[in-house]
């Protein structure tokens, strides 16, 4: 991968792409330890509320007969950081999209990349995705 600034200023787009996959290896271990805090807290709760999930809102129990690998509820598995290669290539389309008004003109295309940390959270029962999804809205468990 190029370093930072590779371009000497040719190419701004992929400079912007080169330093927020610089930020992002920065955060990979804050981003990992707060997706393991979700998935452990969600393996090992008793139920919703045990999560801060209010029981009007959450009032089945989990079904642990919908299990991932290992008995667990949610497994996860943290992906590769984007490469800014890629991600330029998404810039370059989101540009285009901007040109045609399709979405807000903003000053980089670049800054509309925002998947360079990523992670699936496993689960075989879609009440864990609604969980998983308001535990994440709640900010409490995990604060990113």
């Amino acid at each position: 991968a190029s370093p930072f600034g590779s371009t000497n200023g040719n190419n701004p787009d992929l400079e912007r792409l080169e330093h927020l996959v610089l930020m992002s290896r920065l955060l990979l271990s804050f981003f990992q330890r707060q997706m393991e805090k979700i998935s452990e807290r969600v393996n090992k709760a008793k139920n919703p509320q045990e999560l801060g999930l209010p029981h009007d809102d959450f009032e089945l129990p989990f079904n642990d007969s919908f299990a991932v690998s290992g008995g667990k509820r949610a497994s996860l598995s943290i992906g590769p950081i984007k490469k800014a290669e890629r991600a330029l290539k998404k810039a370059k389309e989101y540009e285009e999209e901007m040109k045609k008004g399709e979405k807000e003109k903003i000053p980089s295309p670049s800054d509309y990349v925002i998947d360079f940390l990523r992670c699936t959270i496993e689960v075989e029962d879609p009440y864990l995705v609604a969980v998983i999804y308001s535990v994440l809205l709640k900010e409490e468990i995990a604060t990113c």
